[in-house]
């Protein structure tokens, strides 16, 4: 079986700092969706059974 673990993802922070002009939203919720479509792709690539967000 294969298991994709992440973490630490902070997304209460989303409502600090700087905010992108074009969508109006935080610029970290951009770099989490970024990062939550990396992790995604590689879910689908590697062909993982259960993705467990902690």
């Amino acid at each position: 079986m294969k298991i994709l673990h992440f973490a630490d993802a902070h997304i209460d922070m989303a409502n600090y700092g700087k905010h992108d002009p074009a969508s109006g939203l935080p610029l970290r919720v951009l770099d989490f969706l970024k990062s939550l479509d990396t992790i995604v792709d590689t879910a689908i690539q590697q062909k993982v059974d259960m993705v467990i967000f902690a």
